[in-house]
């Protein structure tokens, strides 16, 4: 009994652990959208497109050279701690500083001398050498950044990874705009390194951050590596294979999914060039889709994807247990991130042209706004792939994610072929073979799922009722906005009037259709508020 005490307490603890990063998440990818909207203002279209295809790039090298790091270092330092091998745990952190210091120093003068290269030849966008050059330092930073992180997470104790995460966040949004501004006189270029000067001034700040937290505790792991006089050293080859071993997978499946962002860029950029476009509309056609369209259909995702993360716990420590268990979380998981992903699709299908001209300064197109209300659908099916992904995770099937991926990158990678060389499209079409490898994903995913625990998704209460729900929920929202702009002749105000809306509609039509019940609402943050709140306006 006391033995399965202390394995529920664990688990509690895990989940428990998880949220704090969860809620990190969450915040820092707020903070993310909005101090992008200035930046984004700022530099326009094609500022935006030199800043985004220099990130892409930096964040592929990021991957590849250290993004595996913290994950590898926080499983095996929690691996050895839980064997009380103090010592080699020690020595996990501080083998895996020199990894990261060599592989995060050659990446980074990769991007310092091949941006030009780079830039040119294969994105296609020349001008973007000089904000990948501004993020080279910060690739050797972050990697360096990430073993702390990693060192942290494995000694069970999210908060100073999740507080150096917002401090980060924070200090990227304020330099960022700041940099920006000052060196957009210079030309659209400099402006948009400035706009990266703010990733490294973030991760650098972040790192001193968690320099500070060890050098507080250091004290205390002295004492206790000095008590460790049992531990069986192992070899420094041995313990770089541990950590090559459990790095490598989780690189290779990281690296395909950023890799489709990256050849998405490049085959549209040089499809573009292809067919005779100039190098201002080549940069003014990426900063469209990689500013306004991104931003936008990306943050739900994204809220999506800090979800997800907590999903791996959850079923991790689970995972002793009964199919029955286990499935119930999954289930539960699944229908709470559709009862955001849905109404978020059909929220951005209604209201694509006000929050478009509400968040960016200059009026938008009838085309962009058709782009969001095409890709709309695709939140859907990312979220469902995204917690899929998570759920496998949580299942130790580490590889059948990265198979997938590598199979909807290859066939998307044909359909951007057929579309942008043979068929000769533009825009519409990005947004359409998204939408195939998004339901591609999901589909191969979720399959995987059913098929090793057995699973049975309320397919009523996942997809039906939030959908008629929000389905009502849309033609609310229009309403309201068309009423309130008639009378008060303000995009602002009627949006998020409309908005307002239509949260209020949506939360009460998914309780009253059983979409989400009493339980399931306690279990929320503040659920118990909530809970009052529904019964005192007889929602329950």
């Amino acid at each position: 009994m006391e033995q399965q005490t202390k394995r529920v307490d664990t688990g509690n603890s895990i989940v428990k652990q998880g949220s704090i990063l969860v809620m990190s998440s969450i915040i820092v990818r707020l903070i993310g959208f909005f101090y992008r909207v200035p930046l984004y203002n700022m530099l326009g279209d094609e500022g935006v497109a030199l800043y985004s295809n220099a990130y892409d790039v930096y964040s592929l090298l990021l991957i590849i050279s250290s993004y595996g790091i913290p994950i590898a270092v926080s499983k095996l330092v929690a691996s050895k701690l839980s064997n009380k091998e103090y010592n080699n745990a020690h020595r996990v952190f501080k083998l895996s500083l020199l990894f990261a210091f060599i592989s995060g120093s050659i990446a980074s003068l990769i991007v310092w001398f091949g941006a030009e290269f780079i830039t040119r030849e294969i994105v296609n966008i020349p001008l973007a050498a000089i904000p990948l050059k501004a993020l080279s330092p910060t690739i050797l930073i972050v990697s360096i950044l990430g073993v702390f992180r990693g060192y942290f997470q494995g000694m069970n104790t999210m908060v100073p990874t999740a507080l150096s995460q917002i401090i980060e966040q924070i200090l990227n949004a304020i330099v960022s705009v700041v940099a920006a501004a000052s060196l957009l006189s210079m030309g659209i270029e400099f402006g948009s390194a400035g706009g990266t000067i703010g990733t490294g001034v973030g991760a650098l700040t972040g790192l001193i951050f968690m320099i500070s937290i060890y050098l507080l505790i250091r004290p205390k792991i002295n004492r206790r590596l000095a008590r460790d006089t049992k531990t069986i050293e192992i070899s420094t080859i041995n313990l770089s294979k541990m950590i090559a071993l459990t790095i490598v997978p989780i690189v290779i499946g990281t690296t395909v999914i950023n890799l489709t962002n990256f050849l998405d860029n490049v085959m549209f950029n040089q499809s573009l060039g292809f067919r005779g476009y100039t190098d201002s509309d080549i940069r003014l056609l990426s900063g469209i889709l990689n500013g306004k369209y991104k931003l936008i259909i990306t943050f739900p995702i994204s809220i999506g994807s800090a979800l997800a993360a907590a999903t791996v716990p959850s079923i991790a420590s689970s995972l002793n247990n009964s199919f029955k268990d286990i499935n119930r979380k999954i289930d539960v998981a699944i229908r709470f991130l559709m009862l955001i992903a849905i109404p978020s699709a059909f929220g951005i299908l209604t209201l694509a042209g006000p929050i478009l001209n509400l968040v960016f300064r200059d009026e938008s197109t009838i085309e962009v706004v058709r782009l969001l209300q095409l890709g709309s659908v695709s939140i859907i099916f990312f979220c469902l792939s995204t917690i899929a992904i998570g759920i496998l995770q949580g299942l130790d099937r580490i590889k059948l994610p990265i198979k997938h991926s590598v199979i909807s990158m290859t066939i998307k990678m044909i359909i951007n072929f057929i579309f942008f060389f043979v068929l000769r499209l533009s825009l519409f079409a990005m947004i359409v073979s998204n939408i195939i490898f998004s339901i591609i994903s999901a589909y191969l995913n979720l399959k995987a799922v059913k098929k090793i625990t057995k699973l049975n998704i309320n397919i009523k209460k996942a997809f039906i009722l939030p959908s008629v729900s929000a389905t009502i929920m849309g033609v609310i929202v229009f309403l309201v906005y068309n009423i309130t702009h008639y009378i008060v002749k303000s995009n602002a105000i009627s949006t998020l009037v409309a908005i307002a809306f239509g949260i209020a509609t949506y939360g009460i039509l998914i309780i009253k259709t059983k979409a989400i019940n009493e339980n399931e609402l306690l279990g929320l943050p503040q659920g118990g508020k909530l809970v009052k709140l529904c019964y005192k306006f007889r929602l329950l």
